[in-house]
């Protein structure tokens, strides 16, 4: 059974391989360039993992683009969080739901905060949150 740590590397894996020019963090940076993912651990459900069976986690997959022309940044931030397209999220988590891995099996569940301004280093990003469940099993 993978490690939380080994799931987020997983899932920045899957994401850096689809999107050559999307910024993809397995931790809340303290700058980032952008557009960019960030992979943030929001739930964990341990009770799986008393039969022996797995754990289940849960991530926020928060996506940021430049705020500078808000249009714009909706535009480019609607290509990532579509069901499907070159840059959906969704798409690619779809088509590779074990993440490279023979113990996880993965899905984009829900679509939050879409439009709220995230501040980094001082500097204000326009973004919308993806949840990713991860179950994690034995191999």
């Amino acid at each position: 059974m993978p490690t939380i740590k080994e799931v987020r590397n997983a899932v920045k894996a899957t994401l850096q391989a689809a999107f050559d020019d999307t910024a993809v963090y397995e931790r809340v940076p303290a700058s980032v360039v952008v557009p960019a993912v960030l992979i943030v651990p929001a739930q964990g459900d341990y009770l799986v993992v008393h039969g022996n069976g797995g754990t289940s986690w849960e991530f926020d997959l928060v996506v940021v683009v430049p705020s500078a022309d808000e249009d714009v940044a909706q535009d480019i931030l609607d290509d990532y969080i579509d069901a499907r397209g070159d840059k959906s999220i969704v798409a690619v988590v779809h088509a590779n739901p074990s993440l490279g891995r023979a113990d996880c099996s993965a899905v984009v569940r829900r679509l939050s905060n879409y439009g709220i301004k995230y501040a980094v280093s001082g500097t204000e990003y326009i973004g919308a949150t993806l949840r990713l469940s991860v179950l994690a099993t034995h191999a």
